[in-house]
């Protein structure tokens, strides 16, 4: 499972900000975290609704470059950066029609 983070412009992190959060929580231990007993209604979490998702690879496939569509030749090695795409990419291919996706982050070839 990956986490995506974003800081208060509504961007992704870039590595600055990503170690800092990083450099901060290594320095906790155990006894200085604390879990929010209901965190979905902490408002601090949030699921994506499926329209979004939705919406997302419909943008993604209109956005791809002529001739990877229903490509049979092309082949991709897809390596998810801390696994946040992994969900999504790999679907993305197949909606794509893209029949040869390697994954970098472990899984096997997958053929379509």
């Amino acid at each position: 499972m990956g986490v995506k983070v974003y800081n208060y412009r509504g961007n992704q992190l870039l590595e600055k900000e990503a170690s800092a959060i990083s450099s901060r929580m290594a320095a906790l231990s155990p006894e200085d975290v604390t879990v929010h007993p209901k965190p979905e209604a902490s408002g601090l979490f949030r699921h994506v609704e499926e329209s979004v998702v939705q919406s997302y690879y419909r943008r993604a496939l209109a956005a791809a470059p002529p001739g990877v569509r229903d490509s049979r030749d092309l082949k991709i090695l897809y390596t998810p950066l801390h696994g946040t795409g992994a969900r999504f990419i790999p679907e993305i291919l197949r909606m794509a029609g893209v029949h040869r996706c390697f994954n970098g982050g472990g899984a096997d070839e997958t053929r379509r």
